[in-house]
């Protein structure tokens, strides 16, 4: 009976981690952030910021989310559908798993760094 209830709870997050993982149309993405519709979200640390960061993005470190967010955090990032990204991409997956969890409309973007560089532009 445990044999079943463990190989449930693997097909069950590899089906979450094989949809988390779809392909995002990232030009669509840029266009919603861009007007306003939605939001991009850098988990990763302050440094990592400050080494440079995407066009229109905002941050908020995994490290800050797993602590969880104050009321007024929460309250912005429930406004408007969430896109999150990080350097390779394992970061954005827990902090959107962490996100939803909370009630966030949270994607993350599986694309990597520079990929998402080449889209969004990196801001000055």
């Amino acid at each position: 009976m445990n044999m079943i209830r463990v190989a449930c709870a693997c097909l069950a997050f590899s089906a979450a981690f094989a949809i988390a993982q779809a392909p995002a149309d990232l030009k669509a993405v840029r266009e919603k952030v861009a007007k306003g519709q939605a939001r991009l979200v850098d988990v990763r640390e302050e440094g990592e910021w400050k080494e440079g960061h995407l066009n229109n993005a905002t941050l908020t470190p995994l490290s800050r989310i797993s602590k969880g967010l104050d009321a007024k955090a929460m309250a912005e990032l429930k406004e408007k559908p969430v896109f999150v990204h990080c350097r390779a991409g394992i970061r954005a997956q827990k902090a959107a798993a962490l996100l939803k969890a909370a009630g966030v409309d949270a994607t993350p973007l599986k694309a990597s760094y520079d990929e998402l560089e080449a889209v969004f532009g990196k801001a000055k």
